[in-house]
């Protein structure tokens, strides 16, 4: 409540109002306000022992004196801010305590990590920067999240201080501090939201280029970050870098990640040899952090757990997925310099580059030599270059499956007398070790990767099939043909003679581990031809409320013809759409020579959604409704030259919305002709799987095989289902009429709530 200066004026008395001495008794509805306090300071106005009106609500401020800081209101009041407002009773006393200011010598600037140690993630982690004034005010900034927030606060006389930060369509930081008096140079709280309470500690900046420098100061230092054990999902690369700490502290480094992403950080070192690491990452959609300590040790100056963390980025080439390094990867530094004419690595016996993982089928070794001017020599036309002023190395190294130049790049860690760093692949890092032939590290070996395809996979019985074994990294395989017989051969031949749909596994084994694909239902075996008119698509699909295209153009309604509702559900085309031989699946087959649409350039073989019978287009919202389509089904067949073919969509009053599309054997979503989520890269033919759109709330949920992979956000009308095979070549892109893109669906189900 606010009392403007002529209210005041009338509640306000002095003692001396109305003919009164203090001792005389107030006036009926007036009381004297009695002021005290300890230490130095004054208030502000000084209502001490003056009239008030009982009742009536009053603001004083306690300012400290020269030296002291305010520290609380006690009395008849309490309070820890310096403004009071109070309202006034009889005989109100209220005592304000100053105190000897505590903050001189603890104010400067902080900085340290939090995170919630329950439940480590990407979103409840981060980094506090914090600078304290003499006067215990602070201003501060908090990054997490791939956001930045600023705050200022008061410190208390007790060193507390807590604020409210807010977020932008999140709910708001709770931040609680409190100040270290003991001589630590730091600060400890927590930073929560009321999901998660993360723990933080700050130090304090406390080295100086004269009066107090760093026992570090002056000195370079190369790091090295150890991946995890190997998968294909998250990088296997050693991360590296090089940091410089000046006489005052401040730390500098720069570096290149285990994926190949940069990274950077300017930062100090406390006074106990702490370094809080942490860098944004993505475009802020990832993050890395750790604390680093600095102690010399027979194989390090540096070391500490580092934390690591990616959100799913659809367009991203490497690990689209994300991943996240909750339990902490090892990150090890050693003090760099060097001499000229002496050699940066001992190699008694030569040194050995050794490139893991990644895509490599195989472990590449070269060996090579060092010479005093630190130059690299090696057979196999082995090109790798030491930067001696930094420690860092790069080259080339040829993959002898290939033939081709791999690209490395790394740094010299010259307590562990060797180097590490990364080579990225197609779309995986892998690690590499540079150093001595005796000592190379043990590479847990990746483990295999089974894979197979045949030919042919359907026909009459006796049907001899050749299995094509496409395994990576395994030495022995043991093959399962679903009728009960196996083999062991990498490469082996089978004849089935009973008709039936066979289940076909191969397990590939070795020094990784083991590994199994399976085949469901892949070779099937017939006894007979099929009867005309007996094997109808609409006895395996329910196609009530969907229409055709075809990728012809005869006399017969549409241009390409379609097939609609009641002519649908007794339709078929040998050529074009017919039951599979196992009888499971609808084929749908498009040649790069057939008829397209108006709109279109390509050819199709596609079912259109409809409603009421098929008797009308369908056409629905993003926005409105939530609206669904599941596909159980295998693309069969590409055409040679453009291997494109889209084989389920959404698609709106104007174009696609958002495709499942498979080119070579990359299977990914489509976003209107954005590279989406890459589903595979190494999707073979044949292999049965599970598309689903849902669509709502102004985007579509995509799954694949069960799995949620992302959300697209698309506000879109006059939406409608497709399913089926639209090839994505033609003629003019070089492929001959007659190739065709084939998709088998086994089952397509829609449904609108």
């Amino acid at each position: 409540m606010r009392i403007s200066a002529l209210l005041m004026s009338l509640f306000l008395l002095p003692s001396g109002a109305f003919g009164q001495n203090p001792s005389t008794p107030a006036p009926p509805g007036l009381s004297r306000l009695t002021l005290t306090l300890s230490g130095s300071g004054e208030f502000s106005p000084n209502l001490d022992d003056h009239l008030l009106k009982i009742g009536a609500t009053y603001k004083i401020t306690a300012r400290p004196g020269r030296g002291f800081v305010f520290s609380n209101w006690t009395g008849a009041v309490a309070s820890s801010s310096p403004q009071l407002l109070f309202i006034m009773r009889s005989n109100l006393a209220l005592h304000a305590n100053f105190v000897t200011n505590p903050f001189p010598p603890v104010k400067g600037t902080y900085a340290g990590l939090f995170y919630d140690s329950s439940s480590l993630s990407f979103d409840r982690s981060g980094f506090l920067t914090l600078t304290l004034g003499d006067q215990g005010s602070c201003s501060a900034r908090l990054q997490s999240a791939g956001r930045s927030y600023s705050f200022h606060g008061q410190f208390s006389a007790a060193g507390a201080c807590s604020n409210s930060v807010p977020r932008r369509g999140l709910s708001p930081l709770t931040v609680q501090l409190q100040l270290d008096w003991g001589g630590g140079d730091q600060l400890a709280g927590t930073i929560g939201d009321g999901l998660f309470t993360a723990q933080v500690t700050a130090h304090r900046a406390t080295y100086s280029k004269l009066a107090n420098p760093a026992p570090q100061g002056g000195k370079q230092f190369t790091l090295v970050i150890s991946p995890a054990a190997y998968s294909p999902l998250q990088p296997s690369g050693h991360g590296f870098g090089r940091l410089t700490v000046d006489p005052a502290g401040k730390i500098h480094f720069a570096g290149t990640l285990g994926d190949g992403t940069k990274a950077s950080q300017a930062a100090f070192l406390s006074k106990t040899g702490t370094w809080p690491f942490f860098a944004t990452l993505y475009g802020g959609r990832g993050s890395i952090l750790g604390e680093l300590h600095f102690a010399p040790e027979s194989a390090s100056d540096l070391a500490g757990p580092i934390h690591w963390y990616k959100l799913a980025q659809p367009r991203s080439r490497y690990y689209p997925t994300g991943f996240a390094f909750t339990n902490g990867l090892e990150a090890v530094g050693s003090a760099y310099s060097f001499t000229r004419g002496e050699p940066l690595l001992t190699l008694t016996n030569g040194g050995v580059v050794l490139l893991e993982g990644g895509d490599l089928a195989e472990i590449i070794t070269n060996v090579f030599t060092l010479d005093l001017n630190n130059r690299v020599t090696g057979p196999n036309k082995l090109s790798v270059s030491i930067t001696s002023s930094t420690g860092l190395f790069h080259g080339r190294v040829i993959n002898p499956a290939t033939s081709r130049p791999i690209t490395i790049n790394g740094v010299l860690l010259l307590k562990q007398n060797a180097g590490f760093g990364q080579f990225l692949s197609t779309n995986q890092s892998g690690p590499v070790y540079f150093g001595p032939r005796e000592f190379p590290p043990i590479f847990p070996p990746p483990p295999p990767a089974a894979d197979f395809s045949a030919s042919p996979t359907s026909g009459v019985a006796p049907l001899a099939v050749t299995f094509l074994n496409l395994s990576r990294r395994a030495t022995n395989y043991l093959w399962d043909f679903g009728d009960g017989s196996g083999s062991g051969l990498e490469q082996p031949t089978k004849t089935y003679t009973n008709a039936g749909a066979y289940s076909v596994s191969l397990t590939a084994m070795g020094p990784g581990g083991s590994d199994v694909r399976t085949r469901a239902d892949y070779i099937v075996v017939t006894n007979e031809t099929m009867v005309p008119g007996t094997n109808l698509p609409s006895r395996l699909l329910n196609l009530a409320n969907w229409k055709l295209t075809l990728p012809v153009d005869t006399s017969h309604d549409g241009s390409p013809d379609e097939i609609k509702q009641p002519e649908l559900d007794g339709f078929q085309n040998t050529n074009y759409f017919r039951v599979n031989e196992s009888k499971t699946a609808v084929l749908f087959t498009a040649p790069c020579g057939g008829a397209t649409t108006s709109g279109s350039s390509y050819p199709r073989c596609e079912l259109r959604e409809m409603t009421n019978g098929g008797r009308d287009t369908a056409a629905w919202s993003t926005t409105v409704g939530t609206h669904t389509m599941e596909i159980q089904e295998a693309i069969l067949h590409l055409p040679v030259v453009k291997p494109h073919v889209v084989a389920g969509q959404i698609h709106d009053a104007n174009d696609d919305v958002i495709v499942f599309r498979l080119e070579g054997t990359k299977l990914f979503i489509d976003e209107n002709g954005n590279d989406g989520p890459v589903l595979t890269t190494s999707y073979q033919l044949g292999d049965v799987f599970t598309a689903k759109f849902v669509a709502r709330n102004g985007g579509v949920d995509c799954y694949y095989n069960g799995q949620f992979i992302y959300t697209h956000p698309a506000s879109a009308s006059g939406c409608y289902f497709k399913a089926g095979c639209y090839t994505q070549s033609n003629s003019s892109k070089g492929d001959a009429p007659t190739a065709y893109g084939q998709v088998a669906i086994y089952d397509v189900s829609i449904k609108h709530e």
